[in-house]
């Protein structure tokens, strides 16, 4: 039962990285080439180095929710990887910037197709980290 969970939070990890790739739209060139560049490092399995690449964007722009989602997915696949408790801290903290600069960043642009891909994504990656907790 536990490899077959494993099995579908990764099938479900990978499907919404690739989902990511389409996502992006309304972002500034640089942005979308720097999330680019890091799914790209994420799908070769290059997960320190995607983690530089979007812990530089929230350094960045610490108001904008792109690096922290980025973020809080490698966490995911981090924690679903090892079940370190640590790993779901950062995790869970990484996600709950994502939700409060998306959120704030709503109240300027309620329509945006972007903002609210990355919140319903989050509160995706949250029903598998929490879901996967519990067992």
């Amino acid at each position: 039962m536990i490899k077959f969970l494993g099995i579908t939070a990764f099938k479900i990890f990978v499907t919404v990285l690739f989902l990511s790739s389409f996502s992006i739209n309304g972002l500034s060139q640089n942005n979308k080439r720097e999330i680019k560049e890091g799914l790209e490092l994420c799908y070769r399995f290059k997960w320190y180095e995607a983690e530089e690449l979007f812990a530089a964007m929230v350094k960045e722009n610490p108001l904008k929710p792109d690096g922290y989602h980025y973020l809080s997915g490698i966490y995911l696949w981090y924690y679903l990887g090892s079940r370190e408790k640590n790993d779901f801290n950062d995790f869970v903290s990484y996600s709950d910037q994502v939700l409060e600069t998306a959120k704030n960043a709503l109240e300027e642009d309620p329509h945006s197709a972007y903002l609210n891909y990355l919140l319903g994504s989050n509160y995706m990656y949250r029903s598998v980290a929490f879901t996967r907790e519990e067992n």
